[in-house]
């Protein structure tokens, strides 16, 4: 008897009498506290005579499922007349049922660990919001943009395009698995999305329409669509949808990150925050822990646009990310027909968690909104016009930046793109 692992399954094929195999499935294979857990097919061909879902150490179980399925098996009209007795099925599947769990375990067991150079992760965007085998927590209060900010982000994934300042390494087979909103919403959610990524408006998405069950429900649909699909990347709204316990338990909490982690590609879960405080993932600290990586939603309304800023508040391997994007969303009667990276100073409520240091804000602003005088930057940003001079001559000394004569203005720009200081004053006008 041949058996093996394939993903969170256990399968075993005995050959009979040169006609089709016969199967033997262990599926949702889990230790419980009264013992190891799993659902048994016993298929022979392509036909499931029987299954059941038990525990794979109870002789008893084992036994009336191997002999319903020899009932079964002898009154279907076409099987052979030597297919096999009713004390072999039941042997094998003592067998099999000794072997599945040692067998699903054997990818855990301890081996040599070869070191290999390079950086701890790897990136699937810029900024590394999203890593390779890593788990992404997206957390905020309700009604703060965090459902279109992963639906936008699971399109820019899936199509391979910007979304604002944020760049996909390489096009990621998407999943969206909506658990929180009715099916024509997210189909009009997705219609304006495409728009405002500048995609076709008919452009699909790969997601599970599953309102009203849980992740729990669908867990095994998902495992079904990452191999036969080629899924890379798994979009959830939202952890609250979970379905394996209070999320404020800590074993509840790991049963979900679990869960998550078991799937084998890179997820984005949303979660929610508590009623009284913003700042971190309403639930367990096990959330947290198993997350590789945590992004706050900081968002600011104004007239017909949304400021949404995603701050990085923990990760695993990555750097911090003091410069985190913030993104603008424009809508027209509702409806969102655009998003672009926000201009400095669009939302400054926002760009206060930013925390950054002059010389960097300087350098972002040059690098967004191109070469400009040492009063603009000042007035831009806030700060005196001494402030601003006093910064950008160091900047200068270190060669971050350079300055140049336009007309009767010094302008300033950064070094890799800009002309040497120099001419007297109403010289021609240098552009850039």
């Amino acid at each position: 008897m041949d058996i093996y692992r394939i993903g969170r399954a256990v399968l075993a094929e005995i050959p009979v009498n040169g006609g089709a195999p016969l199967r033997f499935l262990a599926t949702n294979v889990r230790r419980e506290r009264t013992g190891i857990h799993a659902t048994l097919h016993i298929v022979l061909g392509d036909r499931d005579l029987a299954w059941t879902t038990c525990n794979v150490e109870r002789d008893e179980e084992r036994g009336r499922l191997a002999r319903k399925a020899h009932r079964i098996l002898k009154s279907t009209p076409d099987t052979p007349k030597d297919c096999p007795a009713e004390q072999d099925l039941v042997r094998w599947l003592d067998e099999f049922c000794r072997q599945v769990w040692p067998v699903y375990t054997e990818a855990l067991t301890p081996i040599p660990l070869v070191p290999e150079p390079g950086p701890p992760y790897n990136p699937l965007l810029d900024p590394p919001l999203i890593i390779e085998e890593g788990g992404t927590i997206l957390y905020g209060p309700p009604g703060r943009g965090k459902s279109y900010t992963a639906l936008a982000l699971a399109v820019a994934a899936d199509a391979g395009v910007p979304l604002g300042p944020i760049r996909p390494v390489r096009p990621l087979r998407t999943l969206y698995v909506n658990l929180e909103r009715p099916t024509i919403s997210m189909a009009r959610r997705l219609y304006a999305v495409n728009v405002a990524l500048e995609l076709p408006p008919d452009r699909p998405l790969l997601m599970t329409p599953a309102r009203g069950h849980t992740l729990h429900d669908l867990l095994s649909a998902i495992e079904h669509a990452v191999s036969s699909e080629g899924v890379e990347l798994v979009v959830v709204d939202s952890l609250s949808r979970a379905g394996m316990g209070s999320l404020v338990e800590d074993a509840s909490a790991n049963r979900v990150m679990d869960a998550l982690n078991s799937l084998h590609v890179p997820w984005v879960a949303i979660a929610h925050t508590p009623r009284a405080d913003a700042t971190h993932v309403f639930g367990s600290i096990m959330l947290d822990a198993a997350a590789d990586i945590c992004v706050q939603v900081i968002t600011q309304r104004q007239d017909r646009s949304l400021g949404v800023g995603l701050k990085v508040t923990k990760a695993n391997d990555i750097p911090p990310l003091p410069r985190f994007p913030i993104l603008c969303y424009e809508f027209d009667g509702g409806v969102l027909v655009s998003i672009r990276k926000a201009a400095p100073r669009e939302f400054p409520e926002i760009e206060a968690e930013r925390q950054l240091p002059l010389p960097d804000l300087i350098v972002e602003t040059i690098l967004d909104q191109g070469p400009m005088t040492a009063a603009h930057l000042a007035e831009l940003l806030g700060y005196s016009r001494s402030h601003v001079v006093n910064t950008l001559s160091a900047l200068q000394a270190k060669g971050a930046v350079t300055a140049y004569r336009s007309g009767k203005e010094v302008l300033y720009a950064l070094r890799q793109d800009t002309l040497p200081l120099g001419g007297e004053e109403g010289e021609g006008e240098d552009e850039l």
